[in-house]
């Protein structure tokens, strides 16, 4: 394979960590993308090898996880009061990376896996268990949005369980937890009403529809000025959608 145009653009993992200008990451991105199109229908001939390419899997997965932290930073910029960016208009396509078998649910079979015996085979082995998840939330996009907290739950309650433990029913109680806390947090932010932001939560879990701005402003606990209601519309929306990213989207 000829050298690809994001390598010329990244020749190293740094590189893309001081591609500061937002030209030269629109750039990168959309080699990135390119390249991900072609990987894609590379992995559809029976004959592909990755021994025949000049990047290895773990160098594209790498490149791959600086993607999409670009991703991660323009969803965050979006729900500030940044101002706007060319990067926003961009679609990174995530779909062309997203495996539908890669959710929290599989996350956690693989946890329950892991042995607790504090025999040196079963240490070795929950160690590999543990990398491997890590570095599915690193690289897999419907699980970034999760990490943080995955990565919480592992480091204060799975590395310590005793065997026997169910980690379904632990983890279900964590995440309610979080979620609770989340939203609490969200209200406060956003003068928000909370039973307000349940209704808005529940009807995009059924319908699939995000709020639109009527329905956040039923939600605030003050109706906005006029010159403050398009800002407040905005960032509520943003961070009620952040939120179902993180906790709906399971």
């Amino acid at each position: 394979m000829a050298r690809t145009s994001s390598r010329r653009r990244a020749p190293s993992l740094a590189s893309v960590d001081r591609l500061i200008d937002e030209e030269q990451q629109l750039a990168f991105i959309r080699a990135f993308r390119a390249m991900m199109r072609t990987m894609n229908t590379l992995k559809g001939f029976a004959e592909f090898r990755w021994s025949d390419l000049e990047i290895p899997e773990q160098g594209y997965e790498d490149y791959k996880s600086k993607y999409l932290d670009l991703h991660d930073a323009v969803r965050r910029r979006r729900q500030g009061d940044a101002p706007a960016s060319i990067l926003e208009e961009v679609d990174f396509e995530l779909e062309l990376i997203r495996r539908d078998e890669i959710n929290v649910s599989y996350i956690l079979r693989l946890l329950a896996d892991a042995p607790r015996s504090d025999s040196e085979a079963d240490r070795t082995k929950r160690a590999g268990i543990r990398k491997t998840v890590l570095g599915l939330l690193e690289t897999e996009p419907q699980l970034r949005s999760k990490r943080e907290l995955i990565e919480e739950f592992i480091r204060d309650y799975w590395d310590e369980m005793h065997p026997g433990t169910d980690i379904e029913s632990s983890f279900d109680y964590f995440w309610d937890r979080k979620r609770d806390d989340h939203i609490t947090a969200l209200c406060d932010r956003e003068e928000l009403r909370r039973d307000g932001v349940e209704r808005l939560i529940a009807q995009y879990r059924f319908s699939g529809r995000e709020p639109v701005g009527d329905d956040v402003i039923d939600t605030m606990l003050a109706t906005p000025k006029i010159l403050e209601r398009r800002r407040r519309i905005t960032s509520a929306t943003n961070r009620i959608m952040n939120l179902i990213d993180i906790f709906e989207d399971a």
